[in-house]
């Protein structure tokens, strides 16, 4: 998509601002608090009519990544979750709760169950050890 700005306009924009920038800030601030329910409006309705926006907005703010890292991953596993195999399901971005490195894609169950384990590796063998002890028939070959 092209600017409606000229290079030279965009730059005089960007240079205003940033001798602005606190004055901005608070202008925008009190503008919605003047006018929340018609800006939380606005935002909605953009965002359903522009989901693709507000999906890559998330992957942004939330994990740092772009929608197309996200796809590049996805076609890395082959449109899979890494843990079951799944395919033909929405995958959610599995990362590391205190360094924020993503991990890789995982359906919702999966990503759900590392959580609860706090990704406690320990926690996990626990775990399989607990279900081959019980249920021994259930181990594959």
């Amino acid at each position: 998509m092209s600017s409606i700005y000229t290079e030279e306009e965009r730059l005089k924009r960007r240079e205003y601002y940033q001798n602005t920038k606190e004055q901005c800030l608070v202008y925008q601030k009190q503008y919605y608090q003047n006018n929340r329910e018609q800006s939380l409006a606005y935002t909605k309705d953009y965002y359903q009519k522009h989901p693709e926006k507000r999906r890559a907005k998330k992957l942004k703010e939330k994990y740092g990544m772009s929608v197309a890292q996200y796809n590049q991953l996805l076609e890395e596993q082959q449109g899979k979750c890494v843990i079951c195999k799944k395919d033909n399901v929405i995958l959610g971005v599995d990362h590391n709760h205190k360094t924020g490195n993503i991990r890789g894609l995982l359906c919702n169950s999966c990503n759900i169950g590392l959580g609860h384990f706090h990704d406690n590796q320990n926690l996990l063998q626990e775990a399989i050890q607990y279900l081959k002890k019980i249920e021994p028939q259930l181990e594959t070959p």
